[in-house]
């Protein structure tokens, strides 16, 4: 895909990644840089670097790789959908959006073949809307809003939002509840259940799990517990006694929250390369399970993985 762009006297001085990244919605600042330093970004017929200032007039052409963004666009399943929003089910190994515009398709673009007003919700274009996100390994729901008001009352209701996961540890533990300590603690209460649903509620004590989380090595790619990171809170419960299947109530919603809080436990995730023995490639056994973003929307429950059974 090839777009031309006309610097108009407003942007005259300006660096060509950052005018390139105001000029096409769909590119982001970082995404600009990278086009520029592969020589995909050319002024008056020739490659600039991200650097060079563009003058009133400049033709400026960007191009960006359609091979594989033009791929087929995925199916998935449309768990409920109202007025103002669409909740879909997104399967393990498929991205929530795109980072790139020639990335493969995603759960945005499903979410656009549903609704296209989906497209025009949230600023980024290419989120279609989308409240919040899934790691690419990660099943279940996830919420997009069908106009740009819902959006805007969505991202301010998601802090609150219930979120109920599934997780499959590599192994039972050995000891549960885990031993007390500063971030970790035993509480009675029963998670809230689902009703309908194939899986039993535990009937195992539950333990809630406070350690702080802050990103890490290069790129922030890791996430680990750090006193001075941000607040993080987890309940989890067993099951069944012995298994290791776990039901994981988010209080908070970090990234790799869930994975981080398992395997400070000693029990990281089935799959899990990252934070546990998996070998690289694997797939981490977490699925969204039920959500509910305010009290005025309904409980959306995905259907549970055939791993979460047995």
């Amino acid at each position: 895909m090839r777009r031309t762009l006309s610097v108009t006297p407003a942007d005259e001085g300006n660096r060509i990644d950052a005018f390139v990244a105001r000029a096409l919605p769909e590119v982001s600042r970082r995404l600009a840089k990278s086009l520029a330093r592969d020589g995909h970004i050319r002024c008056g017929g020739r490659v600039v670097p991200g650097a060079h200032a563009v003058r009133a007039g400049d033709a400026v052409e960007v191009r960006i790789a359609t091979d594989r963004a033009e791929a087929e666009v995925p199916t998935a399943r449309v768990l409920h959908q109202n007025e103002r929003f669409v909740y879909l089910y997104k399967p393990a190994g498929l991205h929530t959006v795109r980072l790139r515009p020639d990335d493969p398709p995603t759960l945005a673009d499903v979410a656009r073949g549903v609704d296209p007003g989906c497209a025009d919700a949230s600023p980024d274009p290419r989120e279609s809307g989308a409240l919040h996100r899934l790691d690419v390994s990660t099943s279940g729901v996830v919420a997009f809003a069908r106009s740009a008001q819902a959006w805007r009352e969505g991202r301010s209701a998601i802090t609150g939002a219930w979120k109920l996961y599934l997780a499959r540890a590599e192994q039972s533990a050995k000891v549960w509840p885990p031993t007390p300590s500063a971030h970790v603690r035993r509480h009675a209460d029963a998670p809230r259940w689902p009703a309908g649903t194939l899986l039993d509620p535990p009937t195992e004590e539950g333990t809630r799990v406070t350690w702080p989380l802050a990103s890490s090595g290069p790129r922030g790619r890791r996430v680990e517990v750090d006193e001075a990171g941000q607040p993080a809170a987890s309940r989890i419960w067993p099951l069944r006694a012995g298994g290791p299947v776990f039901a994981v109530e988010l209080l908070t919603g970090r990234r790799h929250q869930i994975r981080v809080h398992m395997a400070s436990l000693g029990m990281p995730l089935a799959g899990d390369s990252e934070y546990g023995s998996a070998p690289g490639g694997a797939q981490v056994l977490l699925h969204a399970w039920a959500f509910q973003l305010e009290p005025t929307e309904p409980l959306i429950v995905a259907p549970a993985p055939a791993w979460s059974q047995s």
